[in-house]
């Protein structure tokens, strides 16, 4: 497991120097690296990892316990498309182990 870490550790910096001269740590390195680690962890498809990315976005602003979730707007939508995902998985996960 440590050699994929480092492997994808490696590939977003590696990403980060091919783009332009100022660089956005946070977005191109520091909130990609655990999702796709998860998503290894998880056996998440490739093709599929953007799409998870997404969804983690969506539900961080969720887990800031100084604001409600219905206080903002995007962060109930964000929350709501989130349990929809978990419910969307947990149906597949039981259908495919059926």
């Amino acid at each position: 497991m440590r050699d994929r870490v480092e492997d994808t550790a490696t590939e977003l910096l590696g990403a980060l120097s091919d783009g332009p001269g100022v660089v956005d740590i946070v977005a191109g390195y520091c909130s990609r690296l655990p999702v796709a680690v998860i998503s290894d962890i998880l056996g998440v498809p490739d093709a599929d990892r953007p799409r998870v990315w997404r969804f983690g976005e969506l539900a961080a602003p969720s887990l800031d316990l100084g604001v409600s979730v219905a206080a903002v707007p995007a962060r109930a939508e964000g929350h709501r498309r989130v349990q929809l995902l978990a419910r969307r998985s947990s149906a597949n996960a039981a259908r495919a182990s059926g």
